[in-house]
Formats: C-alpha cells, sequence, structure tokens
C-alpha cells in the first residue's frame, strides 16, 4: 500500500502528508519495496473492530444491553 492510500484512510478524521506517513513507517521498522509503478509499505489493513478490541483500558461493557433476549 502507499503512503498516500494510508493518508487517504486517515482523510476524514485528520489531516497528514504521505511524507510523514513513510518517515514514521520507516521508524517503525516497516519494509519498503520498490517496484516499476512507484513505492509500496508492506502493511496489514485491519477493520475497525479489531483495532477497537486491543485498545487498552477501554470498557465495552457499558454498551451492552442487560435484558437481552438472547
Amino acid at each position: 500500500m502507499t503512503a498516500s492510500k494510508i493518508a487517504a484512510r486517515f482523510a476524514p478524521y485528520m489531516k497528514i502528508n504521505p511524507t510523514k506517513i513513510g518517515l514514521a513507517l520507516a521508524d517503525l521498522g516497516f519494509e519498503q519495496i520498490r517496484r516499476k509503478n512507484g513505492r509500496f509499505w508492506k502493511v496489514a489493513e485491519r477493520p475497525q473492530v479489531d483495532i477497537d478490541n486491543r485498545i487498552p483500558d477501554v470498557d465495552h461493557s457499558e454498551n451492552v444491553e442487560t435484558d437481552a433476549p438472547f
């Protein structure tokens, strides 16, 4: 995935440019691949549900109804 596409994923939520994303990915140790049609980063996109489940100190139990029918 290119840094521009990664920046586009965050576009509605925050203003960030692809150069800073590339620098951050390099600092974190992600691998960059150069092809004839561009530079790509080896990353795995995760759905929002998986991200919410991995955030520490978040209590999801307050959103659960206590009188569920099953």
